[in-house]
Formats: C-alpha cells, sequence, structure tokens
C-alpha cells in the first residue's frame, strides 16, 4: 500500500517529534476509527514505509493489511454495518 492510498481512504496523519517521542528524529503514521475499531498503518521510520510498502493492522489484534484492496473492502464494510 502506498501513503496516498491511506489518505485516499480517510486516514489522518499523526506526527511524532523527537521529543515527544523519544525518537532520534520525526516520523508519522496514520490512523482511521470505524465505530470502536482502530486502524493503525506502520510508522514512517521503518524501512517499508520508507520504500513506499505501507502496513495497516487492527489496534489491539494481530490482522494486518498489506493490500489496500482488502482493506479498502473491510473498512467499507464496518462503516456499512457500524451502528
Amino acid at each position: 500500500m502506498k501513503q496516498i492510498d491511506l489518505i485516499k481512504l480517510g486516514f489522518e496523519r499523526v506526527d511524532q517529534t523527537p521529543e515527544s517521542s523519544g525518537s532520534d528524529g520525526p516520523w508519522h503514521y496514520y490512523c482511521k476509527d470505524v465505530g470502536e475499531i482502530c486502524f493503525l498503518s506502520s510508522e514512517s521510520d521503518t524501512d517499508e514505509a520508507k520504500k513506499d510498502k505501507w502496513s495497516v493492522n487492527i489496534l489491539e489484534s494481530n490482522v494486518i493489511f498489506h493490500k489496500m484492496s482488502e482493506l479498502k473492502t473491510v473498512i467499507a464494510l464496518l462503516e456499512k454495518n457500524k451502528i
């Protein structure tokens, strides 16, 4: 998945500074909530993200998405059926 794919799916960018995160440099990730389900992208400082190959997981689970088409389908189903 590319960074632009996350933006098109409605993910919001969250920027982190070295001061707030204790890291060596600034970095960012993307998040999207659907109901009570939180989707989080990989962090911008990972090797894969640097190659514009982002992944997304569901918070507090071991579910991870690598393909935009699959993530888009799951998000659409959840949004359609949320209360």
